[in-house]
């Protein structure tokens, strides 16, 4: 018996488990216009979008064509800040996890006058640069921007913490990580801002510097700063950022999940 000769709901139950990437989801689409039908809206749900600049262009155009496919998007990577990148942010309200540089997310919290905050579902946030970025996005016209912060329960940044940042403003995170150089006192002053933060549970580092073997007393005095802080670490041959941000739409190994052997920090 074929594959093609399966009824639709095995044939999608099959798909979830199939369909991981955009190169797996495209494919998919090409084989029939039964599983275009199929595949097209129901499997997209659950496949990690990566936008950059090879793509950005025809995938704006797919949702141009196609409205609809936005909504069903819940995981967005965008390497990008240009017209054409805000604008798929802004088109797929429906997410629940992004990656984005500052301007992008300023953007997604400026909507047009008289129009909602319509990205309800987004509690999770991946920030390449976050520097100066949170007292400017507390202030943004319509509120939205502390709306997003209000409802955002798991936060990723890139730099260490700016001094604008308002613990204030995230009542509902649970999860955060940062990555982190070999500056130590700089991270014992960003741990020491997130003190206030009511829920959170989960503090992961991330470093590439580090070396192979036990963890010596750098890596044994980092990790006694706080009970809820692990680190991971970056490089030679490890899992790398995206790969661990696809994870969590996987349901696989993800920056939240992966747990490392302790290592000597450099």
């Amino acid at each position: 018996m074929s594959l093609t000769s399966l009824p639709s709901e095995l044939i999608l139950e099959i798909l979830f488990h199939t369909c991981q990437s955009q190169e797996v989801y495209r494919l998919l689409l090409l084989i029939n216009w039964r599983f275009h039908g199929l595949v097209k809206f129901a499997t997209l749900l659950h496949v990690p979008i990566r936008i950059g600049a090879r793509n950005v262009r025809s995938f704006s155009e797919q949702l141009t064509e196609s409205p609809e496919l936005a909504k069903h998007v819940n995981y967005l990577w965008i390497n990008g800040i240009s017209a054409d990148y805000i604008r798929i942010a802004r088109a797929c309200i429906n997410l629940i996890s992004l990656a984005c540089s500052k301007p992008v997310l300023y953007s997604l919290c400026s909507p047009p006058p008289q129009v909602c905050f319509l990205h309800r579902r987004l509690t999770e946030l991946t920030l390449f640069d976050s520097w100066e970025c949170w007292k400017g996005l507390s202030e943004l016209p319509g509120a939205h921007g502390r709306d997003l912060c209000r409802q955002m329960k798991r936060l990723r940044v890139h730099e260490s913490l700016s001094s604008d940042f308002n613990a204030e403003l995230f009542p509902s995170l649970s999860h955060f990580s940062i990555s982190t150089g070999s500056s130590y006192i700089q991270l014992r002053r960003d741990l020491m801002a997130l003190a206030p933060l009511p829920k959170l549970e989960h503090i992961v580092i991330t470093t590439f510097h580090w070396i192979q073997g036990q963890g010596h007393e750098t890596t044994k005095k980092v990790i006694a700063w706080d009970k809820r802080l692990r680190i991971l670490y970056f490089g030679s041959g490890e899992q790398g950022e995206f790969e661990l941000w696809c994870g969590r739409a996987r349901k696989g190994d993800c920056i939240w999940s992966k747990r490392m052997d302790l290592r000597q920090l450099c």
